[in-house]
């Protein structure tokens, strides 16, 4: 029998263990971190991420002690095993969260940019590897802390085993199905970056091709992120045998700018950024030049332009209707600001952000040979 004093010692022990651990365990790492500053990154990722699971550990082993020594109750009760059960939930629960910290840690120590395509490959790799690293450790506290009995081993074997197996087998043949088909995409190059193709019934431009998955930009700007064992498996289609980059700017004016100037501002831009747009179809000899101002027709430069909708088009009857409508469009969004769409020639730049900077410098040409400088050019 307990007596009283015991359980009422055990009470405001446990009371003062739960509410002093994580406010203590706080001021230490503050106190790591004001010493290491930013040369131990990593220690800032355990505070972030683990701060919670080891102060629960921490409140329960200090509740293990309170158990054995100022309840005097010995460690095969059920209380004590009680005790230790709930402790392996933030066991189990911070080493899954652990995969950050080494994640991150491994990102710092080889300097990789999570913008670049190579860097993100990588990254998707040793992501993987450090879940199935934390998985297995995950296995193995499980196996350590509840194999009290045989029966309790043998349910786990029998069942809980069993069913993490197959979800481990099921979610690593979807892993190597979408890195397989990400290998295949990106050596084979079916798809490149910026060619327009369908999938089912979205279409658009290939954004991004990575180890994971695919990125599809929509023609109303939206992205779709398609895994690449999934998009494995639908039909696509290419759209457009010219391989083309998509640029979208929007130009605002300073509000002193008057309704003329802004007029052949756009005249200008327009003519200008004909000469960066991809061809409307390769058996042409020479681009369509289609401007848009309404419902009007205009003459320029001795030719006869239509200004309906925005589209370049052409008077001859062979342009490919698989091609993309919006090759270039010059289009007064709102009040003072100017909105540009355009299909950049890919046969012209290396990369889509050379592309990018040659058309806005040459933008900014414009704007300054029509004495107007914007604003803010997004």
């Amino acid at each position: 029998m307990i007596s009283l004093w015991r359980i009422g010692l055990a009470a405001l022990a446990a009371l003062g263990a739960y509410f002093l651990t994580q406010p203590v365990m706080e001021m230490l790492f503050n106190a790591v971190l004001r010493r290491t500053g930013k040369r131990y990154r990593w220690v800032g990722d355990i505070k972030r991420y683990l701060l919670g699971y080891l102060s629960w550990i921490c409140f329960m082993g200090l509740l293990m002690l309170i158990v054995k020594y100022i309840l005097e109750i010995d460690e095969k009760n059920d209380v004590s095993q009680a005790v230790v059960y709930v402790m392996a939930v933030p066991v189990v629960l911070g080493t899954f969260a652990l995969r950050k910290v080494l994640t991150n840690f491994f990102i710092r120590r080889y300097k990789w940019d999570r913008g670049v395509h190579e860097a993100d490959t990588k990254i998707f790799v040793v992501t993987e590897a450090i879940k199935f690293v934390c998985f297995a450790l995950i296995l193995v506290e499980i196996f350590y802390i509840f194999f009290a009995s045989q029966s309790m081993a043998k349910f786990l074997l029998l069942e809980v085993f069993l069913g993490l197996e197959i979800t481990l087998l099921l979610s690593g043949y979807t892993t190597l199905k979408n890195v397989s088909t990400g290998l295949f995409l990106i050596y084979a190059e079916p798809f490149r970056t910026g060619s327009f193709c369908r999938i089912l019934n979205y279409y658009g431009m290939i954004e991004r091709v990575s180890l994971a998955r695919t990125i599809l930009r929509r023609q109303d700007g939206s992205r779709v992120f398609v895994p690449n064992g999934v998009f494995a498996d639908w039909q696509q289609t290419h759209e457009n045998p010219t391989d083309a980059f998509f640029h979208e700017l929007t130009i605002q004016l300073p509000t002193s700018t008057y309704s003329q100037d802004i007029r052949f501002l756009r005249e200008d831009l327009f003519e200008m950024l004909a000469e960066y747009a991809a061809m409307v179809s390769d058996d042409l000899g020479r681009r369509a030049s289609v401007y848009s101002s309404g419902d009007s027709v205009m003459t320029q430069s001795g030719a006869r332009h239509s200004v309906s909708g925005g589209y370049r088009q052409s008077s001859v009857s062979s342009v490919d209707p698989r091609l993309p409508r919006k090759a270039l469009q010059v289009t007064l969004s709102q009040l003072y600001r100017i909105k540009i769409s355009m299909t950049i020639d890919r046969e012209l730049f290396t990369s889509l952000e050379a592309a990018k900077t040659e058309i806005n410098l040459a933008i900014i040409t414009v704007c300054e040979k029509n004495e107007i400088l914007p604003v803010t050019m997004k």
